[in-house]
């Protein structure tokens, strides 16, 4: 038979901390503490998260408007006057299908359109919680603001400026 070596001060033969011998895992207690504070964690971060999501669209949209300036000077510059409509500018090969596709969270149109002037629209579309339109016209300016139920919120970052 074997003995025990020697005991080491403050510690107890067989028990883990906590006091009762072969405890193992986390009491309901704790694991509803954590749910609460992982709860609290995803309540502040998830609205910040879906205004960083909504963010990267309307500067999406504003790079897509600016394509389509682009092309508008193109195809003046070939025909004389802008291209009245996006279909227009797809079949001279000046923009992506992919603009006007309905996949994406804005719907696009060119609004006006005359020898010197035109007027682009990108409509945010699909969504109840947010709206608004972002447009373009010759001079390359972007104008609007996408509203997160009715209060203004959110203007692209993604600004071209002429110069």
């Amino acid at each position: 038979m074997t003995r025990p070596g020697p005991r080491r001060p403050g510690r107890s033969v067989g028990r883990v901390a906590g006091g009762k011998a072969g405890r193992h895992g986390f009491s309901l207690l704790e694991v509803m503490v954590v749910v609460t504070i992982m709860g609290v964690f995803a309540a502040i971060s998830v609205p910040s998260f879906r205004r960083a999501v909504e963010r990267s669209h309307a500067d999406l949209a504003a790079a897509h408007l600016q394509t389509v300036w682009v092309a508008q000077r193109f195809y003046r510059l070939d025909h004389g006057h802008y291209a009245p409509d996006l279909a227009t500018l797809e079949a001279a090969q000046l923009v992506e299908p992919t603009v006007r596709m309905a996949s994406t969270p804005y719907t696009y149109a060119i609004l006006s359109a005359e020898a010197s002037t035109f007027t682009t629209s990108a409509t945010r579309a699909g969504s109840n919680v947010w709206s608004g339109t972002l447009t373009i016209d010759q001079d390359g300016q972007i104008v609007g603001v996408i509203s997160h139920y009715g209060v203004p919120t959110i203007t692209p970052g993604y600004l071209f400026t002429k110069g």
